[in-house]
């Protein structure tokens, strides 16, 4: 009798941890809920804002016309004013047109820090806009701050910025021990260090994307893919041999 009472027990101690590591393996990862309004601002940059405020906020700054996807790219290099001579434009103005630097970012500017405290810390800053308004974001940090790892970034800027701290490696991404993104409903944030090689004075870099907008230029893309290979298959059939 004692022994059947020790199999049982034994039976369900052994049920119960078996249940235990599959409910682990299976349970689903925590998900970031919020929504695009509840993106954070970078220093002062938020998605939604028109181009009527970002270009109010940078005097002298200008964009190009939006492509035919309704999309316009600009791009802001961050210098030391002290590097500049009196007089020069960029010391005096702030921002000035770098002609000899456009990129596919759009156009490229230069922009004296130190007419921009709020700004302090950053080498660069990559804006996109979608009919109007600011869909992408990025800024590059100085190498002021080493950090020791992404995972000790990412978690710094969730808790500075009051954010939720799943964050994962980007998927197919051959770099994951140097970027992470936290996937929330409304927007991607993205953790990058070490990711710039164009600027080895580039520390760690964050960006934010408003991921429904993200999709609708996709589908607009994919549209014109589609528009423009239905017009080359009736150019082949009005072939005259």
């Amino acid at each position: 009798m004692k022994s059947i009472t020790l199999n049982v027990l034994l039976l369900l101690t052994f049920s119960s941890v078996a249940f235990r590591q599959g409910n682990s393996q299976t349970a689903p990862a925590a998900k970031c809920t919020l929504a695009l309004a509840q993106a954070p601002a970078l220093r002062g940059l938020r998605l939604g804002m028109t181009q009527a405020q970002v270009l109010a906020r940078f005097p002298g700054l200008s964009l190009d016309h939006a492509d035919e996807l309704g999309l316009a790219r600009v791009r802001l290099n961050l210098i030391d004013a002290d590097l500049y001579s009196t007089g020069s434009t960029v010391r005096d103005r702030g921002v000035q047109l770098d002609i000899a630097a456009g990129t596919a970012e759009g156009r490229s500017f230069t922009v004296n820090s130190s007419k921009f405290p709020d700004l302090k810390g950053v080498r660069k800053i990559q804006l996109r806009f979608v009919d109007g308004r600011l869909s992408h974001l990025l800024l590059g940090y100085d190498d002021s701050f080493k950090w020791e790892s992404v995972d000790e970034f990412a978690e710094t800027v969730s808790k500075n910025l009051g954010l939720p701290g799943e964050w994962r490696a980007p998927p197919d991404s051959d770099r994951v021990s140097k970027e992470k993104e936290l996937r929330c409903d409304g927007f991607l944030m993205g953790a990058t260090i070490g990711g710039d090689t164009t600027d080895t004075r580039t520390g760690a870099q964050l960006s934010l994307e408003d991921t429904a907008t993200t999709q609708v230029i996709e589908k607009r893309q994919k549209d014109r893919e589609e528009k423009k290979r239905r017009q080359e298959e009736e150019r082949r059939k009005s072939f005259k041999p």
